[in-house]
């Protein structure tokens, strides 16, 4: 569920030069399970070289940065496991046969596999719209007559924003049907469909359901049928309470996971609360399983035999690419499957991560070749990356095409497009924003593809005439007028701030027995502490957002939240209102004058900022 960080590669890579070449590396408590001859690997690398490499990058926990808790990755080529390697830095007991990770967004893989045999057997138009197979009236919160095709919806492309309720909880007795969870979890169709990527747990699970509606039965037992059991996935489960596959759910419970804490510089493993989350959108990011499962699943799609399918030109179509960089052929999103550039070769695949865990999975269909990864480190690692370069080899995007550089500048601020842009949370988008004069090498290499910081991106123009940056599984757009709504956002927070000091010095007067009364003063003192509870709260739900643990807010949160934001807008609106009143009909001293005048201003820029920012909506989002 998380999407790759844009500069993770290049860090990753100057972290593997600086292990390789760097003395005193800690014995390596890693168990090699099986390991193959000296294939040549698309890096140029043996198979042999990365196994004494990924020996020499363990470092004991004891070391002044250990990286990985528990680590699994298997290399793979063709119908052949070439290495499998099981790491440690807890001492625990692992193996790729018996120990289950969760797999997170790489259960999506799953959906756009179902989805593409049954449009194999004519069973979907990808160009139709999505209501065709839908119940009426399925989708409550479309914003934009447009059609929304099942395309749209494997290339991220649906116009869904991000939702602000929590998509998993603790509580297995909360779970319910995968319809009744989309309906409930509905956010708001923010873009128009078919124009702006932003990466959608709820849209993939819609399209699950509607996998649901064309087969005429449940989600999970159609991938049992037609993805497990062909490819003999025993060890693998793909609904949220694992009641798909009991041995599964033993096997993760047994599973203890990290987070990494760091202090004075160095990463200290703690144990996590290790109560299962369970994800209502379960389609998008329930699957666990085995390293060996993951691999045999990710083997089937450098397959010739096309095991998933009833010809070879349905996976070949899987991996020709459904949406591209500007005017070229290089490949943005490949039905649902993202391509990675960066390599020596065109790999495909993606990656997962949740609570717990964080998996990945990439694969050249055209050497065969494949690497899949799990760790019980819900931070992530870097020998992720390290063992995908070592694998596959570094390449620098310049040689992707042979157009002429032309040196650029992009001006104004970009958001996320895969953000809260709805709803209470709406404001939280705001403190992410990516100024494009600090984006260092912006290279013009054709209409429309760009070189950013050496990583490819597309640049957009929208219907509105904004502008965007796309990359992988991120898409920045411009924001208009931006420091004009962070000031409005900044002045909110200091009004609040202010009017604790006020209280504060009213407090003090009348202990004092010099606090003088005026007209309305109560009012106005109802409304100061109306605006510092709002500001309270904001900081609170930024917090939840930032919190490692939290896929959005609770629903009594959101609702409580939202209500308390209206009621304080509507006491902000009286007190502003009795001010002027107090202005015009009473004879004031110059010091109420001032008092009113603050008054009028300081909560007129908390109702516009709740008004604006949505901080009262907790409704449709």
């Amino acid at each position: 569920m998380k999407a790759r960080n844009i500069f993770y590669r290049a860090a990753a890579a100057l972290l593997s030069a600086a292990i390789i070449f760097s003395a005193g590396f800690a014995d390596a408590a890693a168990e090699s399970v099986s390991s193959g001859d000296d294939v040549i690997l698309p890096s140029g690398l043996p198979v042999s070289t990365i196994e004494e490499r990924i020996d020499k990058f363990y470092v004991s926990d004891d070391a002044d940065f250990p990286f990985y808790a528990n680590f699994q990755a298997a290399v793979f080529q063709g119908d052949r496991i070439l290495l499998t390697e099981s790491l440690s830095s807890q001492g625990e007991s692992i193996a790729p046969d018996t120990t289950v990770y969760e797999w997170g967004s790489i259960s999506k893989t799953m959906i756009w596999v179902s989805v593409m045999q049954l449009w194999e057997q004519g069973k979907i138009d990808l160009d139709a719209d999505i209501r065709t197979y839908l119940p009426d009236g399925f989708l409550k919160h479309l914003s934009y007559d447009d059609p929304v095709t099942m395309l749209e919806l494997m290339n991220h492309k649906g116009g869904w924003c991000e939702t602000t309720y929590e998509m998993q909880t603790d509580d297995e007795s909360r779970l319910t049907t995968l319809g009744e969870s989309l309906q409930r979890l509905e956010p708001d169709q923010t873009y128009r469909p078919g124009e702006v990527f932003s990466y959608s747990n709820w849209g993939a699970a819609l399209a699950a359901y509607i996998v649901e509606q064309i087969s005429g039965m449940e989600y999970s037992e159609y991938v049992h049928r037609n993805i497990l059991e062909p490819l003999g996935m025993e060890h693998t489960s793909v609904t949220s309470d694992f009641r798909d596959n009991e041995w599964v759910r033993e096997q993760r419970e047994k599973l203890q996971t990290y987070k990494t804490k760091v202090v004075a510089f160095t990463g200290i493993y703690e144990q996590k609360d290790d109560q299962l989350q369970f994800i209502y959108l379960y389609p998008s990011g329930s699957a666990a399983g085995t390293l060996l499962d993951l691999a045999r699943y990710a083997q089937a799609f450098v397959d010739d035999t096309a095991p998933l399918f009833q010809n070879k030109e349905t996976q070949d179509k899987l991996f020709s690419g459904s949406d591209f960089y500007g005017d070229t052929d290089i490949p943005l999103v490949s039905y649902g499957f993202f391509p990675e550039e960066e390599y020596k070769v065109r790999v495909y695949g993606h990656d997962g991560g949740t609570t717990s865990c964080i998996s990945s999975m990439l694969f050249d269909p055209e050497s065969k070749t494949g690497v899949v990864t799990l760790t019980s480190e819900a931070d992530g690692n870097a020998l992720t990356g390290i063992i995908n370069d070592w694998t596959f080899g570094s390449a620098h995007a310049d040689g992707i095409t042979e157009e002429d550089t032309v040196p650029e500048k992009l001006t104004g601020y970009y958001l996320d497009s895969r953000r809260n842009a709805a709803g209470i949370l709406n404001y939280t988008s705001y403190f992410g924003a990516l100024n494009g004069k600090e984006l260092d090498s912006v290279e013009r290499r054709s209409d429309g593809l760009y070189l950013i910081s050496d990583h490819l991106f597309e640049k957009k123009v929208y219907s509105d005439g904004r502008t965007g940056i796309a990359s992988g599984t991120i898409e920045y757009m411009q924001e208009r007028a931006f420091l004009a709504k962070l000031c409005l956002l900044t002045a909110f927070f200091m009004t609040a701030a202010a009017c604790v000091f006020l209280l504060l010095i009213r407090r003090k007067l009348r202990k004092a027995g010099r606090l003088g009364h005026f007209p309305g003063s109560r009012l106005i003192a109802a409304a100061q502490a109306g605006k510092i509870l709002s500001a309270a709260l904001l900081i609170f739900l930024f917090a939840l957002t930032v919190k490692e643990d939290a896929f959005g807010l609770s629903t009594a949160a959101g609702t409580a939240v939202g209500i308390t934001h209206i009621a304080v807008a509507v006491l902000c609106i009286i007190a502003a209102l009795a001010a002027v009143y107090f202005l015009i009909r009473k004879k004031c001293t110059r010091s109420d004058i001032i008092r009113y005048l603050f008054c009028i201003a300081g909560n007129a820029v908390a109702v516009i900022s709740i008004a604006y920012f949505q901080m009262y909506k907790f409704w449709d989002c």
